[in-house]
């Protein structure tokens, strides 16, 4: 699936173990200043996607998310490492 950014979390360092939510928020804040670009983000986790609406962007909810932590998310790795969003304007 072609996106205009990939983002994986690092496998060291203080971003290794931050949670899911607030590293995706750091990542928002970091590399999209103007978020009015940003058509839509697909993720799974309920916690994740509240923070992508709760900042205005359109998320597709792609499974339930109702995950107590990381571990029992790791059968669905792409989406706890991952981060891809589409831009409007291609």
């Amino acid at each position: 699936v072609p996106a205009d950014v990939i983002k994986m979390r690092p496998t060291d360092g203080g971003l290794r173990w931050m949670k899911d939510d607030l590293l995706k928020k750091k990542w928002l804040d970091d590399l999209f200043p103007n978020t009015d670009d940003i058509l839509c983000v697909f993720d799974d986790r309920d916690k994740v996607v509240k923070m992508w609406r709760d900042n205005g962007i359109s998320c597709f909810q792609v499974a339930e998310g109702a995950f107590l932590n990381n571990n029992d998310n790791i059968k669905l790795l792409f989406n706890w490492n991952y981060l891809g969003i589409l831009y409007n304007g291609f």
